[in-house]
């Protein structure tokens, strides 16, 4: 047979309901383990959100495992808050709130002693100087390098980077899986992906396997359907006619206001005092609450297999008339009607099996995996090429993809400030190789410094690489780069390897041509040949 009891606590202060509640929670936990249960058998069901947390919040402090939709948001881990926190100050270095948030969980994390002076040391660093700083907690991190690693990769960088899991963490796996689904979906935006964090942090959270040994934590509504063999029911104090900012519609006479059939009023007990009409909605009103509270109290009463503890309070005096307009004075009342009330008594038992009759089959225990793994791709030393165009091995070849190589770079490149960044995304993007890097640069640098070429690295003029024109008659040309100045005078530049050809020429002035009907004066068009140096060929006026 089952099991039923009621447990009337006695509150003074709204203030101590929490903790009594909480404590009364512990308790019967602590004796339904003692006859035999395990934690994964009792589910702990709440009208509200915050009253769940509250619960979960106490089970914690005493070491009691629980799992809850709310416990289970990714945000709610201080590992996940650090690399958004990481990933924010990326985009934003100057956003102190960000820094001391990072500093506090590092602090905390490397146990420093006085927290005062760590921050007032770092908060001035600037981005790269303050990772640098890192180096002392054994940290090796490099600001720039992480800007130019896609997102998912500089997610997992942060991860290990600063150790945050030695062993699996269920919370950084989801995050991860976040952050991975928004990078296919949306690319490496880390701007984009904080604010997609931000708007979904308050549903995400992450599934508990089954098969842990937890309690579970859930409201009513979630219950529905679902079936536990020993149900908690704390909070079971709930008045049945409170709720938050009742609005109904009254009708109106349309004559006397301006056409208008039915206002929208703040819905009261005033309303039974609005002639015929306000006490038809006030007497409907109060039936559908009471409907819909019976209706939630039923589900919660018809969720437990075996047990069902349900904890209220006791209300008013021993003298007073007890009100139905609660859960608790429904079972008072219940238990007055049984002739079972008693003023000084605080629990009522029904049933007597009280042990277990679950967990007779010994359970295999569930795999888990133990530790988190993640190795930088440079670890693995797998070189992969992304576009056969850069392959770089046979000699016939060889002009060919330098010439696409050098293009690639110099297309990305505006002022000489641009050169490292290119050359390192280059790398990471898998375009160009470690070896291939040094010598390309070399070639990059000829380029810039060539006195003829200087000119056309001024970060004062308008600089276009490799931007499409079309023509009048409809054809679409690329030059490498047109530099233009503010007196609408422009240069012309195309890279070139091999041997000089006519061609060359040719294709430099149709793009004179139509930089010209733009009402643009050419004062310069340059070749630059890329073979064994760099020669420059002007073709000037």
């Amino acid at each position: 047979g089952g099991y039923v009891n009621f447990t009337f606590l006695e509150i003074g202060k709204e203030e101590d309901q929490n903790e009594l509640y909480a404590q009364k929670v512990i308790e019967t936990i602590d004796n339904c383990l003692e006859n035999g249960f395990k934690l994964e058998d009792i589910c702990i069901l709440v009208r509200k959100k915050k009253e769940g947390v509250s619960i979960a919040n106490f089970l914690s402090q005493h070491k009691i495992p629980i799992v809850s939709s709310e416990t289970l948001l990714v945000s709610n881990s201080p590992e996940v808050e650090f690399i958004n926190n990481i990933l924010t100050l990326l985009v934003q270095p100057k956003n102190n709130e960000i820094k001391v948030a990072i500093l506090n969980y590092l602090a905390i994390t490397f146990s420093v002693e006085n927290k005062h002076a760590f921050f007032s040391k770092h908060i001035h660093l600037d981005l790269s100087e303050l990772f640098k700083s890192f180096e002392k907690l054994n940290i090796t991190i490099d600001a720039n390098r992480l800007l130019q690693i896609p997102l998912y990769d500089l997610a997992e960088t942060i991860v290990r980077s600063f150790s945050l899991v030695k062993t699996s963490n269920a919370y950084i796996q989801f995050y991860l899986d976040v952050v991975l689904d928004f990078s296919l979906k949306k690319g490496s935006d880390i701007s984009g992906f904080i604010d997609y964090f931000d708007k979904k942090k308050e549903h995400l959270s992450i599934v508990s396997p089954k098969g842990q040994n937890a309690v579970q934590i859930m409201t009513i509504h979630k219950s529905k359907g679902l079936e536990f063999p020993i149900v908690i029911f704390p909070y079971a104090d709930l008045d049945i006619y409170t709720e938050k900012e009742p609005k109904e519609w009254y009708a109106l006479d349309k004559e006397k206001y301006s056409g208008f059939s039915h206002a929208l009023l703040n819905y009261g007990k005033d309303f039974e005092n609005y002639g015929a009409e306000g006490l038809r909605i006030y007497e409907n009103h109060q039936a559908e609450l009471e409907l819909d509270n019976i209706n939630l109290l039923y589900v919660a009463l018809t969720r437990p297999i075996e047990q069902l503890y349900i904890i209220s309070k006791k209300e008013g005096s021993e003298k007073a008339e007890i009100t139905l307009k609660k859960y608790s004075g429904l079972f008072i009342n219940y238990l007055k009607q049984a002739g079972l009330w008693n003023h000084s008594q605080q629990s009522y038992s029904f049933g007597t099996d009280k042990k277990s009759s679950l967990h007779l089959d010994i359970e295999s225990p569930s795999e888990e995996q133990k530790e988190f793994i993640s190795t930088a791709k440079e670890d693995h030393h797998i070189k992969i090429v992304t576009n056969s165009g850069y392959l770089w091995d046979s000699s016939q070849q060889e002009a060919i993809e330098k010439g696409n190589l050098i293009h690639h770079i110099m297309s990305g490149i505006k002022t000489v400030d641009d050169v490292d960044f290119i050359i390192n995304d280059s790398i990471t993007a898998s375009i160009i190789n470690e070896e291939q890097a040094p010598f390309l640069k070399g070639i990059v640098m000829q380029i810039m410094d060539h006195p003829e070429l200087k000119d056309c690295f001024n970060p004062a003029y308008t600089i276009y690489n490799e931007r499409d024109i079309i023509s009048q008659t409809g054809a679409i040309l690329r030059p490498d780069r047109i530099v233009i100045n503010n007196k609408k005078e422009a240069i012309i530049i195309d890279y070139k390897t091999g041997l000089e050809d006519k061609k060359h020429i040719q294709q430099i002035e149709s793009y004179q041509y139509v930089l010209e009907d733009m009402e643009l004066k050419i004062i310069k068009k340059i070749l630059v040949y890329v073979n064994n140096g760099v020669q420059v060929k002007n073709l000037s006026l």
